[in-house]
Formats: C-alpha cells, structure tokens, sequence
C-alpha cells in the first residue's frame, strides 16, 4: 500500500495531446452549431422584418387619409395619361425613391423603409371577375435583389 502512494508517474506527452485534440474537436462541433444558428435566426429576423414592412405598407394606404388620397389621384391620372413615367414629385406624401413608372396599366412604386427596398405594384387594370373600383396591389419587400417577403391586397379607388 505504501508503493501505491510513492508513484509519481504523470501523464504522458502523447495522453495529454490527444486528450486536448479530443477536447478541440469537441469544442469545434458546438461551434459550428451555435454559428449555424446565429445565421438561421438572421434571415429569420430579416423575414420577419419584411412581413412586418409589406403589412405596414398596405395599411398605410388604406388608412393613412393623405396617401390613400394621392394614390386614388394617382391611379386615376394614370387612367388617363399616356406617360410610362410620372414624377415622384407630384405625390410627396407617398414618400417614393424614384419615380413611377407604368407598363401596361401596372405601376411600379418604390420606396425604402429601414434597411429594405419596397416596391409596390398596383394594377390598375379592370378586372372582370372584380368590382370596378378595385386596383389589386402586390408589396415586394427586397433585400438587395432579393425578394424576402410579398404580400397582396386591394384598394378602393
């Protein structure tokens, strides 16, 4: 019993390597997998970012009374107008980037809200499956190029 208690061997250089390479890799696995979620919960932030912003978008056209105004003006200048563009100018309360601009009775709107391009398209077309005073509208929020949310609706004009 008392031999027992004299041995002073120690670990081995090899044991304690491989035990830190165990331990690396390890480590190394949970890292990934903590990376891969950060990244997963950033995209999913930015979707969710822009369904927020493409909902917001609607409803400030039916709700809002002034740019609920300038797009019935709009839609209804455009009716009769043969320009494919119309100056951003003439509709400061809808708060446009660029100007618009018409392509076979569609107008493209954009806009930026937070750190997203907003592009609204309404068609002002009659649909005959629809009541007369109806203009579809289709709200693309993009990152980029990239479209990361859509939403649909209809506005009364």
């Amino acid at each position: 019993m008392f031999h027992s208690l004299k041995n002073e061997n120690g670990l081995t250089l090899i044991e304690l390597l491989t035990s830190i390479v165990i331990l690396s890799i390890i480590l190394l696995s949970f890292m990934t997998f903590f990376t891969n979620s950060f990244q997963y919960n950033a995209v999913s932030s930015d979707k969710m970012k822009a369904t927020n912003i493409a909902r917001e978008v609607q409803e400030e056209f039916k709700v809002n009374a002034e740019k609920k105004f300038e797009l019935k003006d709009l839609i209804t200048y455009s009716k009769t107008s043969t320009d494919t563009t119309i100056s951003k100018s003439g509709y400061p309360k809808l708060n446009l980037t660029e100007d618009i601009t018409k392509n076979s009775g569609i107008l493209t709107l954009k806009l930026m809200s937070q750190n997203f391009n907003v592009e609204v398209l309404v068609d002002t077309n009659n649909d005959p499956n629809l009541h007369s005073s109806l203009a579809k509208i289709h709200v693309k929020v993009k990152k980029g190029s990239k479209v990361v949310s859509e939403a649909f609706t209809y506005f009364e004009n």
